[in-house]
C-alpha cells in the first residue's frame, strides 16, 4: 500500500478556498475530513467551495449536526460532530444512512469518530496563525 499524498498550502484570504475545488478529485461520493481549532476555518471552507456550485446561504451546522444542500452538481452533506458525546448519539443522528448518499460529505471534528466513519477521500487539516492559515491536505485518493 502506499502512502497518502500531503500537501501544503498557506491561504491569505479564506474567502479563496474555492481555489481548492480544482485540486480536489470529486466523484459521485468524496468524504473530506476536516480538522481544526474552533474558529479556524472549517465551515468557511465548506461554505466558500459550494459558491463554486450554488449561491446557496450555507451555515454552520454546530447545533443541527448536519445540513444539507441541494446543488446543480452535487448534493453537499456538511457535519458537525463537535457535540456529539457517544457514538450512540453519532448512529441515533443517522449519520450511517447519510453516508449511503451520494454526494460531497464535509465532516468536522471527524478526529472523535473515525473508527465509526467511512475512509475519508481527503483530510484537511487547518492551522490558524493570524492572518494566515495553513491548510494541510492528505490525499487517499491518488493512493489507491
Amino acid at each position: 500500500m502506499t502512502k497518502p499524498i500531503i500537501l501544503y498550502f498557506n491561504v491569505v484570504n479564506p474567502e479563496k478556498y474555492n481555489q481548492f475545488y480544482d485540486i480536489l478529485k470529486l466523484n459521485k461520493q468524496t468524504i473530506i475530513f476536516l480538522d481544526g481549532d474552533i474558529g479556524s476555518g472549517k465551515t468557511t471552507f465548506v461554505k466558500s467551495f459550494s459558491k463554486k456550485f450554488s449561491n446557496q446561504n450555507i451555515h454552520s451546522p454546530t447545533f443541527s449536526l448536519i445540513n444539507e444542500y441541494i446543488t446543480p452538481k452535487f448534493k453537499i452533506f456538511h457535519y458537525d460532530l463537535y457535540r456529539i458525546n457517544s457514538t450512540q448519539e453519532l448512529f441515533e443522528i443517522g449519520v450511517d444512512n447519510y453516508f449511503m448518499q451520494d454526494g460531497l460529505h464535509f465532516i468536522e471534528w471527524a478526529r472523535k469518530y473515525t473508527n465509526f466513519l467511512p475512509h475519508p477521500d481527503y483530510k484537511i487539516q487547518f492551522h490558524n496563525y493570524n492572518p494566515y492559515r495553513i491548510l494541510k491536505i492528505t490525499d487517499y485518493v491518488k493512493q489507491r
